[in-house]
């Protein structure tokens, strides 16, 4: 697998303290983005996953995330963010007959986003298999603390890790 981390042109503008970094505008490079994928793919890597903090709209089916699906070919799934919009399931965009899926998991850990893919070596493409949006309150389901045990495990184990003397 391979990743790609990019922050959209309105989360740069969010960030006016940021100063001295500067952002460009990922719509201004989707060429450069394209370059990105596209080298990934041709060191062996199966699946692009691109990490982004652009987002869509409520349905999915437009902002930066869309956009960047829609001109740039041979990513398999775009986690979005920055616009806090968590999508039920998966968004499909095609372009030129590549499936890029979207998913966004909402605000401040609301919810966890999962997304099953099956990758088929003869075409070097992925299918949706399956994708949700679990909340992780105990209030709104009585699995989330399957999602939540996991997660305060693992920094247990961290904590334990990194404050232990040597």
């Amino acid at each position: 697998m391979g990743y790609l981390g990019l922050l959209g042109r309105v989360a740069a503008l969010d960030a006016p303290a940021s100063a001295p970094l500067s952002f460009w505008d990922p719509a201004a490079q989707y060429a450069v983005v394209q370059g990105l994928v596209d080298r990934l793919r041709k060191k062996g890597v199966h699946i692009v996953i691109v990490l982004s903090h652009s987002g869509t709209d409520a349905t999915g089916t437009a902002g930066e995330d869309v956009e960047l699906a829609r001109h740039v070919t041979g990513i398999d799934v775009i986690a979005s963010g920055h616009t806090h919009t968590p999508l039920a399931s998966a968004h499909t965009v095609v372009n030129r007959g590549w499936s890029t899926q979207i998913i966004d998991a909402g605000v401040a850990g609301t919810n966890v986003s999962r997304i099953d893919l099956t990758y088929h070596p003869s075409t070097k493409t992925t299918t949706l298999d399956a994708s949700g949006n679990a909340a992780t309150t105990t209030r709104a389901s009585p699995r989330s603390t399957q999602v939540r045990y996991p997660i305060r495990h693992s920094i247990r184990l961290w904590d334990s890790r990194t404050t232990s003397s040597t």
